[in-house]
């Protein structure tokens, strides 16, 4: 019998409660909804541990089966100690894997990880029979082990549990029009992603185009297999809809670097695959905005974070926001086009690019992810007619 019927709110709840029975301070822990995640928070309210809830939340809602429950009440309770640096490097080592995910739940400065292409990270997970905890800084402190040595090793132990095949599907026998799936149920599919010598041998028409649409998957197909696209662009939509699902976007590969990559405008398939990064990425800055606001609301002055905004009115999606006199000083996403105007209407509609050549040093680019960038002036008559008025999409 399935326990379809516990909603997500009730499981974090639940999963609360397990943690303070087991210890954790009430006041400590703090629930996130739109990331479906608990923190952790010290004394500062800074988080030093994040359980995310996801997988634990679906593992539990596929059976009615109490002794299952528990068990996984008991590994959300053992990733709150996090490793438990006690263990040794040598025993600690048969276990390390390396492990891809999406950039925004990777961002703990006490996790050393590195950026694999635009939304992608890769870290060091050690490798619990039934969960992933990642490897801290602490934990390779207390090793005596370099981030890159623990990598390497995580990397070899990796390949030794590997048979890196692809299966293929062209659009006839033996054509190099064609997409490669690689697929593997372990949690480590998409990590494979590091094995950059082996996704580059697979035969394709033009760039080497990768996706990682979900932690089970790797597609590999090229910039001119128009059967490779389609099919890739089908595998895509349909593994974002699936519990596990990473990042929409495609990157080129070259000689082991991952880069962004968008078709050409006048490409069939270009409008789908923007529409699925522009959702993606429309995501990110909702998240990011939300966590921006909770974090320094009342600690930085009357800071105004603009709404990322996709307009879907023309065939293919772009990307807007809106910055007003009011709205100083205001921290943007980066977007196609900026909005300046008022509420009796716009003053200025510019590309990003525009935006960036005309305003040059005012635009002042945050650390942050995704990027945004902080006007702490608004333009002046004569810098709002430079700016012009530009049709969206042109």
């Amino acid at each position: 019998m399935s326990q379809s019927g516990l909603s997500s709110q009730d499981f974090a709840i639940m999963a609360a409660a397990a943690l303070v029975k087991d210890g954790v301070e009430e006041n400590s822990l703090s629930f996130d909804p739109e990331k479906f995640v608990l923190e952790i928070k010290d004394g500062r309210g800074v988080p030093v541990n994040t359980i995310r809830l996801h997988n634990f939340y679906a593992r539990y809602t596929a059976t009615s089966d109490s002794e299952v429950h528990q068990r996984i009440f008991k590994q959300m309770v053992d990733l709150s100690h996090g490793l438990q640096t006690a263990l040794s490097w040598e025993e600690a080592a048969p276990k390390l894997r390396p492990i891809a995910r999406q950039k925004w739940w990777l961002r703990d400065d006490n996790c050393p990880a590195f950026d694999l292409g635009e939304h992608l990270r890769v870290a060091i997970g050690y490798d619990f029979d039934d969960h992933i905890a990642y490897v801290t800084n602490e934990d390779l402190t207390g090793w005596g082990v370099s981030f890159d040595d623990a990598y390497d090793t995580a990397f070899n132990n990796l390949v030794e549990i590997t048979e890196f095949v692809f299966d293929t599907y062209a659009s006839e026998e033996g054509s190099p029009d064609c997409c490669h799936f690689f697929s593997a149920e372990d949690s480590y599919g998409a990590s494979r992603i590091v094995f950059t010598k082996g996704v580059e041998s697979m035969p394709v028409l033009g760039d080497l185009l990768v996706a990682v649409p979900s932690k089970d998957h790797i597609l590999v197909t090229g910039s001119e297999c128009s059967y490779g696209l389609e099919e890739t662009l089908a595998a895509i939509k349909e593994l974002q809809e699936q519990p596990g699902a990473l990042v929409p976007t495609l990157m080129r590969l070259e000689d082991g670097f991952f880069y962004p990559y968008e078709l050409p405008k006048d490409h069939a398939l270009y409008a789908d695959f923007q529409r699925l990064k522009m959702d993606y990425v429309d995501r990110l800055y909702h998240s990011q905005k939300e966590e921006l606001k909770s974090q320094f609301d009342g600690l930085t002055g009357n800071v105004t974070y603009l709404v990322h905004k996709v307009n879907y009115d023309k065939d293919v999606p772009v990307s807007v926001t809106f910055v007003a006199p009011e709205f100083i000083p205001c921290s943007l996403p980066k977007t196609d086009y900026v909005i300046f105007g008022t509420q009796e209407g716009p003053l200025a509609i510019a590309t990003w690019d525009r935006v960036e050549m005309i305003l040059e040093e005012k635009l002042l680019p945050i650390d942050s992810y995704p990027v945004r960038y902080e006007i702490n002036e608004f333009p002046s008559e004569a810098i709002l007619e430079l700016l012009g008025f530009v049709n969206f999409g042109e």
